[in-house]
């Protein structure tokens, strides 16, 4: 999955039932999805950051850009990144 980080969609990941939902609600639903899970990793990752490089990412609204850069900042923080990713799924009840 993490190879394709740029396909992830937070919707199917997290089985989002959206057969009811208009377009334009599923594009705002996945949005602020991506947007959640990029704070939601950024948070859990940010004592292996820098305050400078913390105070960047934080400005950030794509979730799969701030994953992009903590994968640049943090090495081998694949592993981990998907167990955040399971937490997520939990922590949310989704």
């Amino acid at each position: 999955m993490l190879q394709t980080l740029q396909r992830f969609d937070p919707i199917v990941y997290l089985s989002i039932d959206t057969s009811s939902f208009y377009e334009d609600d599923i594009k705002a639903l996945r949005k602020g999805l991506n947007e959640k899970i990029g704070q939601y990793i950024l948070l859990k990752f940010s004592q292996h950051l820098s305050e400078g490089q913390f105070e960047a990412m934080s400005n950030l609204t794509d979730g799969n850009e701030i994953i992009r850069r903590l994968q640049q900042s943090i090495p081998n923080m694949e592993d981990k990144l998907q167990e955040e990713l399971e937490n997520f799924k939990r922590e949310y009840h989704i």
